[in-house]
C-alpha cells in the first residue's frame, strides 16, 4: 500500500476502498475504480479540500460537488 510520508500528512486524508492494494493489503483490483461513483468517499474529499481553501478573499464561492456520471 502507498505510505503518505511526514512532510505530507497534514496535507492529505486516508481514504480507501475496501479491498483496494493501493491503499490496503486487499487484492481486489476493481475496488480502486469505486471512487468515482462513492458519494460518501466523494464528499469526505470535497469538504477536506474545501477545509484548506482561503475562502476569505473577494469574490470566493463554494459549489456543491457533482453528482453522477464523475469522470464521463
Amino acid at each position: 500500500p502507498v505510505e503518505i510520508g511526514p512532510l505530507y500528512q497534514d496535507k492529505t486524508i486516508k481514504v480507501c476502498a475496501t479491498e483496494d492494494p493501493v491503499c490496503s493489503d486487499g487484492m481486489n483490483f476493481a475496488a480502486h475504480d469505486t471512487y468515482a461513483d462513492d458519494g460518501a468517499m466523494i464528499d469526505k474529499g470535497v469538504a477536506f479540500a474545501s477545509s484548506h481553501l482561503n475562502l476569505d478573499g473577494p469574490g470566493a464561492t463554494a459549489v456543491a460537488a457533482p453528482r453522477g456520471n464523475f469522470g464521463e
